[in-house]
């Protein structure tokens, strides 16, 4: 229920004019980590959903549910994703997280966060575009007094050796 509650928040956010979320149903949770797996039921909820909506505007499951699938067809859009991190990338992409970017200042910790983040992309999940993007949404936030000029100089490097 978590994600489909998201996908509400993220509904009302855009004032229900966004088209994607305008009939959309998720039927992954998280496991309390980072995954994503099948709620339960899935067969059930679906076929309630279709009895109800006929056809929605965006399914977001599992990529490996055989219950689901059969779905597909009922649906514009299907997202197969199976961690938060693929369903951030993918709500991403169609602007849906834009609301949440602050423009207020990134204070000491803060930046800290996101340069531990970096490190994780870059040295455990060589995922160096990622951390691209990251330092260069890094680079181009503002940064509060309290964060040392030496974070300055490493997000510069960092995306030179990226």
């Amino acid at each position: 229920m978590t994600v489909a509650a998201f996908l509400a928040v993220l509904d009302a956010d855009s004032q229900h004019r966004h088209p994607l979320l305008r009939c959309a149903c998720a039927v992954v949770q998280p496991t309390g980590g980072q995954r994503l797996e099948s709620v339960g039921h899935i067969s059930v909820k679906l076929a309630a959903f279709r009895r109800e909506y006929e056809r929605g505007t965006l399914l977001i499951r599992p990529s490996r549910c055989p219950e689901a699938i059969s779905f597909d067809k009922c649906f514009a859009n299907v997202w197969q994703v199976d961690s938060i991190a693929e369903l951030a990338r993918k709500l991403d992409d169609f602007g849906l997280l834009n609301s949440f970017r602050r423009t207020t200042p990134l204070d000491r910790h803060q930046v800290g966060v996101v340069c531990e983040r970096l490190r994780v992309l870059i040295q455990r999940e060589h995922r160096h575009r990622d951390a691209l993007a990251l330092v260069q949404r890094l680079a181009e936030h503002p940064v509060a007094p309290d964060v040392p000029p030496s974070v300055h100089q490493d997000r510069y490097r960092t995306i030179g050796e990226l």
